[in-house]
């Protein structure tokens, strides 16, 4: 069997995971190749780079493909000078714009977006201000997928793998090998910092995980699951890191808005972070609101009209972390006397918060599953991973949504909730050869392969010099 690896970054633990997979191929008695593009076009995320006088031995692949070293293993570092695109492009002034532009076969524009939402932490990025970086961009992308083409034409491999399938350049690999109909595994962090997980597709394909969440539940007989399900939500609650950072760490906890609508009915909703999904395609399908902000509006609408209600609009603390533009409409909102907004750096308790509710409102936040685990009745508006389970309810419209929170027979039945909380503790496959001390760091083979020795000293020197020329220049 002929496997080959496209790789575009050497971060941990997408880079251990990457030569954790091929270790295992190799050992299998697979013949293995591991083309890594990240140094050889001009964009890419999650790159630690060659600078100056840094050795190339010392990054992060061309240690691990030393540690993995075989007959059976071939590690190709592609130049920059072997991927060229001295592309005319088209002019790209909107969101949509960029959504709709194809190259070839290849979704450069969608996943272009996609790279530079993350880039800027913007859903609605400047294009002016941004037009190199997106140029540079887009020839990354188009530029891998044409090398990646090229390759599987050559070598017809029996299966591709790579990491995530979003950003431009991980895209390109995906559109490349579809194009070709090479069996592909995408792979992407597991359940927690010692599992990952490989998939025939992207992890944003809501349907599929849907699927996945209600198969991993039926399929396993063990009254654990249970208990596994339970501290799950329980570990969320306290703030414990699982599959990725707790954002509730900032919170005090039993701290609510107790003086308001305490003669009303009160509804909270908790905001989605959803830039991740901006540009990610018809993978996820907002099929009842065109998105978020026009849910919420409604739902506003609905407060306004309706004094035995009072609202809470809990943005997400994430939200501190992007840029200040994505919070610009959720601070403009036309606010009724019955309705407040809670910022993302407030120490409001999301959970006793959520207790101190009626309802819970969300857009397929993780919280609106949550709120039934800790028995309060869920209404979502947007797409969800839980949207199958029957936990939650789901209005198509803004007139269902009126009825359904006027009335006082909502409840929430917790035991619905559990086969989300198992999945989302369990999910993955344990790493053999990794082993992870953190989210973001570990060894690979008991090589911690982002320690850099002496490189790292010159790396740390030439930083210095930079920083203390730009102060002298400022003198």
């Amino acid at each position: 069997m002929k496997v080959i690896f496209f790789e575009t970054t050497n971060a941990t633990p997408h880079i251990e995971t990457s030569l954790e997979l091929a270790k295992l191929h190799i050992e299998k008695g697979d013949y293995v190749e591991f083309h890594f593009l990240g140094h050889s076009v001009p964009f890419t995320e999650f790159l630690i780079r060659k600078v100056g006088l840094f050795l190339p031995g010392c990054l992060p692949e061309r240690k691990g493909a030393e540690l993995i070293r075989s007959n059976r293993f071939r590690f190709i570092e592609v130049h920059t000078d072997s991927i060229k695109a001295n592309l005319a492009l088209p002019v790209l002034n909107t969101a949509d714009d960029l959504r709709a532009y194809k190259y070839k076969s290849y979704n450069a524009g969608l996943s272009a977006l996609s790279s530079l939402v993350s880039h800027t932490k913007s859903s609605s990025p400047d294009f002016l201000y941004n037009k190199k970086l997106l140029r540079k961009i887009l020839i990354s992308g188009i530029s891998i997928y044409e090398y990646v083409g090229s390759i599987l034409r050559l070598s017809n491999p029996d299966l591709v793998y790579f990491f995530n399938g979003r950003f431009a350049n991980n895209r390109a690999i995906l559109d490349a090998a579809q194009e070709q109909n090479v069996n592909l595994m995408i792979h992407e962090r597991g359940a927690n910092k010692n599992k990952y997980v490989t998939r025939p597709f992207m992890p944003h394909d809501f349907e599929k995980i849907r699927t996945e969440i209600s198969q991993a539940w039926s399929h396993i007989h063990n009254a654990e699951k249970y208990g596994i399900s339970k501290d799950f939500f329980e570990g969320k609650r306290k703030g414990l890191e699982q599959g990725w950072k707790s954002f509730t760490k900032g919170q005090k906890q039993g701290v609510t808005l107790s003086n308001f609508g305490m003669s009303r009915k009160l509804i909270t909703y908790y905001s989605s972070s959803d830039d991740e999904f901006v540009a990610v395609g018809e993978i996820v399908k907002w099929d009842r609101w065109p998105d978020q902000l026009s849910a919420v509006r409604d739902l506003i609408d609905i407060v306004r009209n309706n004094k035995s209600l009072a609202l809470v609009i809990r943005i997400h603390p994430h939200m501190a972390e992007k840029h200040e533009d994505d919070l610009k409409p959720w601070l403009d909102l036309d606010l009724p006397e019955n309705a407040r907004i809670v910022l993302p750096t407030d120490e409001l308790d999301t959970y006793s918060q959520i207790e101190e509710s009626d309802v819970v409102v969300t857009c397929g936040s993780t919280v609106g599953i949550e709120s039934v685990y800790w028995g309060t009745p869920s209404v979502c508006l947007g797409p969800s991973l839980y949207s199958q389970l029957d936990a939650v309810y789901l209005p198509t419209n803004k007139a269902e949504l009126h009825s359904m929170l006027l009335i006082d027979s909502l409840n929430a039945q917790c035991d619905r909730a559990l086969p989300y909380g198992y999945y989302m503790a369990t999910f993955g496959i344990d790493y053999k050869f990794y082993k992870a001390e953190t989210l973001h760091s570990g060894t690979f083979m008991g090589v911690n392969l982002q320690s850099f020795g002496v490189c790292g000293l010159i790396r740390k020197f030439r930083r210095s010099a930079y920083i203390a020329g730009k102060k002298l220049k400022l003198i």
